[in-house]
């Protein structure tokens, strides 16, 4: 986990407080603990990614 976020997580990983990211991405690397592409890892309790719904809402 990166030095940056020490303060902000417990000596077991998660999280104390909230933590505010520039991108899914970021947010996804933060939680997979290596590169991740957020548009395609964060889904939808049906299965939908980030990326399926931007496309459907016109972003």
């Amino acid at each position: 986990m990166k030095v940056e976020y020490e303060l902000q997580v417990s000596g077991v990983g998660y999280p104390i407080e909230y933590i505010l990211f520039n991108s899914p991405s970021g947010a996804a690397a933060f939680v997979c603990g290596s590169s991740a592409n957020g548009n395609i890892e964060w889904k939808t309790a049906d299965g939908i990614t980030l990326k399926e719904l931007d496309a459907n809402t016109g972003k």
